[in-house]
C-alpha cells in the first residue's frame, strides 16, 4: 500500500490505475485490489475522468506529522520564523527556508505573502538547480536569483551555521511583474 501511495508526487498528483501499478512495480490485479482498499478507506479518491488522487485521509495524517527535519533541528525553524515573517511583510512576497537533502532542496518553512503564482508547501522537494534556494545550497556561498516561471521570480541567500558552513537558504518568491532583478 505504501508503494501505491508513493506513486504520487508533486509532478504527478493524478494517476490512472495502470500508471499507479506501473510506478509501484505491481501487477495490475494487485494494484487494482490495493487501490480499491485505499479508496474505500479514504486514502485515495477517484475523479470523474477515472484518475486517482491522494485522498483526505492521507492529508489528515500528514497534518499530524512533525515538520521536516532540518540541520540543527527545530531551532533553525524557530529562529528563522520571525525573520521570514519580517521579510515577507517588508517585501509583500512569500518567504521560505530550504535545506539541502542530497540532490534536493527541501522547503522546511514558508511564510505566505504576495501574489506569486507558486506555493511551495512545507516538505516539498525540488532538484537543487531548479530554484534560487537550491542554487544557493549547491554553491554553498553565493546569493542567487531564478526565474521560476514567466510570472514568478525567486531570490535566495545562504544561512550560515556557527562553523561558517551553509546550513540553509532563505528565499523570497514574488510575482515577476514590476520586480527589477538588481
Amino acid at each position: 500500500m505504501l508503494a501505491v501511495l508513493s506513486a504520487f508526487d508533486h509532478s504527478r498528483p493524478a494517476l490512472s490505475l495502470s500508471a499507479i501499478a506501473r510506478r509501484a512495480a505491481l501487477p495490475l490485479a494487485t494494484g487494482h485490489r490495493l487501490v480499491g482498499e485505499l479508496a474505500a478507506w479514504g486514502a485515495l479518491e477517484r475523479d470523474a475522468s477515472g484518475l486517482y488522487h491522494v485522498g483526505p485521509k492521507v492529508r489528515e495524517l500528514a497534518a499530524l506529522a512533525p515538520r521536516p527535519p532540518t540541520p540543527h533541528g527545530p531551532a533553525l525553524r524557530e529562529a528563522a520564523l520571525p525573520c521570514l515573517t519580517d521579510l515577507s511583510e517588508a517585501t509583500g512576497a512569500r518567504a521560505q527556508l530550504a535545506v539541502r537533502e542530497g540532490r534536493y532542496a527541501v522547503c522546511v518553512l514558508a511564510v505566505p505573502g504576495g501574489a506569486a503564482g507558486t506555493r511551495t508547501p512545507g516538505g516539498a522537494r525540488t532538484l537543487l538547480p531548479a530554484t534560487a534556494a537550491g542554487r544557493v545550497l549547491l554553491a554553498a556561498r553565493a546569493a542567487s536569483e531564478r526565474q521560476l516561471t514567466d510570472d514568478v521570480l525567486s531570490v535566495a541567500a545562504p544561512v550560515f551555521g556557527p562553523l561558517g558552513d551553509v546550513v540553509a537558504a532563505v528565499a523570497v518568491v514574488a510575482a515577476a511583474q514590476g520586480v527589477r532583478p538588481h
